[in-house]
């Protein structure tokens, strides 16, 4: 009886190692995921920010360049209707 716990808590730390092993470099894989997940949220928040910004200027430069032509038309219409 002794010999069979033997061998089964032997066969049983085998596994045990292979198990922590393979537990082990799932954790690294996983890691490397979330680190490149991070960065991948990182780079978008940042290019939503450019992209914000983006939009605020060509806003701005829409009612810019809106209240520059609408004098120069204005007269035409006003041709227009007479």
């Amino acid at each position: 009886a002794n010999g069979r716990i033997s061998s089964l808590e032997t066969a049983s730390g085998s596994i045990r190692t292979d198990f922590n092993s393979y537990t082990s470099s799932t954790n690294t894989r996983l890691n490397s995921i979330e680190t490149s997940t991070g960065s991948l949220n990182t780079f978008s928040s940042s290019t939503n920010n450019r992209l914000n910004s983006l939009e605020s200027a060509s806003s701005s430069i829409r009612t810019d360049f809106n209240s520059l032509i609408k004098p120069i038309h204005a007269p035409v219409w006003r041709n227009r209707l007479n």
